[in-house]
């Protein structure tokens, strides 16, 4: 397959079409298979990962967790090439077995894609959880790595996972007693996207945020994916994160340019453990966003996006 850095000489499209049998077009939703903008990529033992492809710049970015990034972060593309994936078990990846699930299998789907992409070095985003998967992923293969952004990242240990200075925004009872009563009458079952979406807004994206206000700003929709369910979501981030951790070792042999951007009043991954993160890092940066939770791109986009630009301009 021509490598995606070539993109002077050779399109995206082009290179995809030209490329590997494990590329599947995705066409079932009315996407133009000859741009795949939209495709699949299948693993040896036949499981899909999701890819969607914003831009065609020199410079490629890899984002996992596409259902929840793509279409908000595709304000970065300019004069970039960025490839949004699912891991396998989120999105619009295929579902796997719960016993397929972890940290460590994450670090590998980011591993195949990057090399069924013919991708020679790249710069990573990772938001939530993921920001330890990418950091995990810069520490086991540092000449794959450019540059490394981490967004409100869990923290590099469990104990600082329950720092008691955390504050957030939880669910209100009115919202319960909403999504109590469409259990009641089987909303659930009857229109499940449907409920995903209440469910979704009511008890995940504005409670996780500093400023619940900004919610209505995100183009998101996880909830067209069967992988993002309220009952499959939990499930998966139950066996995804372990009981315990330690990444410090980890994170003391990364040694490309590491950003962390975190919200000051994150209620999901304190703001303890994006310091402890900078702090751990040989080329560590901190920027705090006072007053944003765990979705600064929507509570503060302009300081996220400036932020996170000016950090990538200077690889």
């Amino acid at each position: 397959m021509p490598r995606i850095a070539m993109l002077g000489v050779v399109s995206l499209g082009v290179a995809l079409a030209c490329g590997s049998p494990n590329l599947e077009s995705r066409d079932e939703a009315g996407i133009n298979p000859s741009r795949f903008e939209e495709s699949y990529l299948v693993t040896p033992d036949g499981v899909r990962l999701y890819v969607r492809v914003s831009g065609s710049g020199p410079d490629t970015v890899v984002v996992p967790l596409a259902a929840w990034l793509a279409k908000d972060f595709e304000r970065l593309t300019p004069g970039r090439t960025i490839i949004f994936f699912d891991p396998q078990g989120r999105g619009g990846s295929d579902a796997v077995d719960t016993t397929r699930l972890g940290i460590e299998q994450e670090v590998r789907d980011l591993e195949f894609v990057r090399a069924q992409l013919g991708l020679d070095r790249i710069t990573l985003v990772g938001w939530s959880y993921l920001g330890a998967v990418v950091a995990l992923y810069a520490a086991d293969h540092p000449d794959r790595v450019g540059r490394v952004v981490q967004i409100g990242p869990m923290p590099p240990t469990d104990e600082l996972a329950g720092y008691e200075g955390v504050r957030g925004s939880p669910a209100d009872s009115t919202d319960r007693a909403f999504l109590n009563e469409l259990v009641r009458t089987g909303r659930p079952s009857a229109d499940p996207v449907g409920y995903c979406r209440e469910y979704m807004m009511r008890m995940m994206i504005r409670p996780m945020m500093g400023r619940p206000e900004a919610a209505s700003r995100t183009q998101i929709d996880p909830c067209i994916y069967w992988n993002e369910w309220p009952e499959q979501l939990q499930s998966k981030i139950r066996h995804v994160i372990p009981a315990d951790w330690d990444y410090t070792e980890s994170a003391a042999r990364i040694t490309a340019p590491v950003l962390i951007v975190h919200g000051t009043e994150d209620p999901n991954a304190p703001i303890e453990g994006g310091r402890a993160w900078a702090a751990l890092v040989q080329r560590g940066r901190l920027v705090e966003i006072e007053g944003a939770g765990h979705a600064p791109w929507l509570e503060a986009p302009d300081e996220l996006f400036a932020a996170v630009d000016t950090f990538l301009r200077e690889g």
